[in-house]
């Protein structure tokens, strides 16, 4: 594989009545892509943004040097594919 992808997917997260927030940022992970199935995708050398109503506003999340991410396909929203 090798090539650089973006990836939009939703976190699973938890809230407890009455804090649940009206929409949630989708997480957008960019990197290396490693491995790639049917069930999950995963991303060398990962580094994650949360965007905020689909707008531009971009907040960087630390991985804490994380060298892999795998994501579940039921996460995934968009794979975009880079040479």
């Amino acid at each position: 594989m090798g090539n650089n992808v973006e990836v939009r997917w939703s976190d699973a997260t938890v809230y407890t009545w009455p804090f649940v927030p009206k929409s949630l940022p989708d997480k957008v992970t960019i990197g290396q892509l490693y491995k790639e199935t049917d069930e999950y995708v995963i991303i060398r050398h990962p580094k994650t943004f949360e965007i905020f109503n689909d707008e531009t506003q971009e907040e960087e999340i630390s991985s804490k040097g994380a060298t892999f991410y795998y994501l579940p396909r039921g996460m995934i929203k968009k794979i975009t594919y880079f040479q």
